[in-house]
């Protein structure tokens, strides 16, 4: 490819020009001694580009992660790309539906969407906008914070503490993996079925838990831990008849406040009490 050249430069020799094809083939350039470790990047269909550019979402449109058009590189992002979805002048969200996505970091002051698919990010993630989980799977294994949380279905897990300042909803889907789940604003825990705490999460809880409906906390899957904190409450007047909060452990330092008048059970549940005059 020779677009861009300097007709001024005189005579050029020994340079050949290569097709578009050839210019979005690896081995063309890892063959000339290209690193592509350290250096370089490279997706099928792309021109190589330089490492250490961010991927910015270009669009103030909602859209799907998964089109090419919408990242300022050219291409969706790959494992090495930090991702930044700014504040572009008009609310949008950006959705993960279908495909296996990945980003090295990603900052977003938009909401990010996760319908489908699954969405894996290895470094930090600070999601200022928000994030919402209806499907599929996000995996976040470095640091995350999160200004709000909305989970209906899917699955969140990885090794990375997750820390949500603002409101929690919870009506669905499953938590899992490792780390701290850590929880300091209004939580809304109403599931009509189950929500589903696994893995070795344990989940710190500073602000207040609203536990209502039919359905229940599930803990049955690895050994996942509830730490009401000093100072936090949960109120919990679900209307289920069987059971509140299924396996697992609850140590509660705080406010526990049965505020239902169904006879659910705690069941199977390692249930500590700390607190002085804490639990109703």
């Amino acid at each position: 490819k020779t677009v861009g050249i300097d007709a001024n430069l005189g005579t050029l020799t020994n340079v050949i020009g290569l097709t578009t094809v050839q210019m979005q083939t690896q081995t063309n350039f890892t063959s000339a001694g290209w690193d592509f470790t350290n250096t370089w990047n490279f997706q099928s269909g792309n021109y190589p580009w330089l490492r250490g550019f961010s991927n910015n979402w270009n669009s103030a449109l909602s859209g799907d992660w998964a089109n090419v058009a919408n990242w300022t590189l050219g291409h969706i992002p790959v494992a090495s790309d930090s991702v930044v979805i700014g504040n572009l002048g008009s609310a949008y969200t950006v959705t993960v539906s279908t495909g296996s996505q990945v980003a090295s970091s990603l900052a977003a002051s938009e909401p990010v969407s996760v319908t489908g698919g699954s969405l894996s990010v290895s470094g930090t993630a600070a999601l200022n906008g928000g994030l919402n989980i209806s499907g599929g799977t996000l995996t976040l294994n470095g640091t995350s914070t999160l200004s709000t949380l909305n989970l209906t279905s899917g699955t969140i897990q990885g090794a990375g503490d997750i820390s949500a300042a603002g409101a929690f909803n919870w009506s669905g889907g499953t938590i899992t993996g490792g780390g701290n789940l850590n929880t300091s604003g209004t939580t809304t825990l109403n599931p009509t079925s189950s929500a589903t705490l696994a893995g070795t999460r344990v989940w710190n809880n500073s602000g207040i838990v609203n536990q209502s409906l039919a359905g229940y906390l599930l803990m049955n899957s690895g050994t996942p831990v509830v730490n009401n904190l000093s100072g936090a409450t949960w109120n919990e007047g679900g209307t289920g008849g069987s059971y509140v909060i299924n396996s697992g452990t609850f140590n509660n330092a705080g406010i526990f406040n049965k505020t239902g008048t169904n006879t659910a059970q705690i069941s199977g549940t390692v249930f500590n009490n700390t607190a002085t005059g804490g639990s109703n």
